[in-house]
């Protein structure tokens, strides 16, 4: 909600796994580019009450589709129920009543039906069900937010790029602090961030944007922003190192971020974070921690938070450190007292954004910086 209202948006409104808002079409479009943190936009068409299959296709038969969707362009219709149960209709129930009653109102008002493209359609339509309630949407995104087109595929469990940004937030990173990630990975944190500091949410070519094919799209407008989004410009962002102990990965983050453009941005270094020291007087740690899966056995867990919690102590002083860990991860062993203790989801796996502040020794009443701390 922050980034939205940063960006320009108003009236927002937190909803069910949703944010609401409105915005002018600029703004709308320059979403499409600055947005860092969300997966998709949807621009409501209509939203009525439905009680079942039959009502939700006589609905959608009075649904003005011939001003939404040109005959000509290919469309296909998500069925998204938001609850389980009997008599709850599901996805495939909900896109055929709402693609039958859209198929009458071409064949009575028109005469020529668009075609349906389930593999990649001009017009994404959504069709979102909760508590006896239909929303019609179009998804002006097409393709998921987090796919931001530099990632090249070689680590077996990189992060989100949307939850990258997203914890980088929520550890105060603005774009204008030192960085350091020093199991960075395919490098995702470390790009992320310089994205941050350029402004810019997506690296995709969007010169044929995915909104094209909405109602009253202006070209014009969207040219303007998009040359003013990627404006070449003097980045805000402060020094970014990416380290990792395997060269592998340098070398894939490296290339990743070359991609994304940013390399020049970054300082990527080949290191073991055990025992090592901050580059820099202050700033900002974050990491991706092992869940477990990669470690061998509980006492190799154990003993890997309890190194961190060393280096952390002797080596990064006057830093804050941001780790995501598993949520049952033994992390009380960094020895360490966490500012913040965030419940997130990295995908399916339920995990815990540990926000530390590493001060110069030990501050007075809050405990030994040796022992572990809830």
């Amino acid at each position: 909600m922050d980034e939205l209202q940063h960006l320009g948006a108003s009236n927002i409104k937190a909803g069910y796994k949703a944010v609401r808002f409105e915005a002018d079409t600029a703004t709308a479009y320059g979403l499409h580019l600055r947005l860092r943190t969300a997966s998709r936009l949807l621009w409501i068409l209509e939203e009525f009450p439905i009680f079942n299959a039959d009502n939700l296709q006589k609905q959608a038969s009075r649904l003005p589709w011939d001003q939404w969707i040109p005959e000509d362009a290919t469309y296909a219709i998500e069925g998204v129920p938001a609850e389980r149960g009997k008599g709850v209709l599901g996805a495939t129930e909900i896109s055929k009543c709402v693609r039958l009653g859209l198929t009458k109102v071409f064949q009575e008002k028109v005469g020529v039906i668009p075609k349906v493209d389930v593999r990649d359609p001009e017009i994404q339509l959504v069709a979102y069900v909760r508590q006896r309630f239909c929303t019609i949407s179009i998804d002006s995104t097409r393709h998921l937010l987090h796919m931001r087109g530099y990632r090249i595929e070689g680590h077996p469990s990189p992060i989100r790029e949307t939850l990258a940004a997203s914890i980088l937030k929520l550890a105060g990173y603005d774009g204008t602090q030192t960085l350091a990630d020093p199991m960075c990975g395919s490098g995702t944190f470390p790009i992320e961030a310089a994205l941050e500091a350029k402004g810019i949410g997506s690296t995709r070519n969007l010169s044929t944007p995915p909104l094209a094919y909405v109602p009253g799209f202006d070209q014009a407008i969207w040219d303007s922003v998009r040359k003013e989004v990627f404006a070449k410009k003097e980045s805000k962002a402060a020094s970014i190192y990416a380290s990792d102990i395997d060269s592998a990965f340098v070398s894939l983050a490296r290339k990743s971020a070359a991609k994304a453009g940013v390399e020049n941005m970054i300082q990527f270094k080949t290191m073991d974070f055990f025992g090592s020291s901050a580059p820099e007087p202050k700033g900002l740690l974050i990491a991706n921690l092992p869940y477990g899966e990669r470690l061998e056995a509980e006492t190799d867990l154990v003993k890997f938070y309890q190194d961190i919690g060393d280096t952390l102590k002797h080596g990064w002083k006057g830093w804050r450190a941001a780790l995501l860990a598993g949520r049952e991860a033994p992390y009380k062993f960094i020895g360490l007292k966490p500012s913040r203790k965030i419940d997130l989801l990295n995908g399916s796996i339920p995990v815990k954004l540990l926000i530390f502040d590493l001060y110069e020794g030990t501050r007075r009443g809050k405990g030994s910086d040796s022992t572990p701390q809830e």
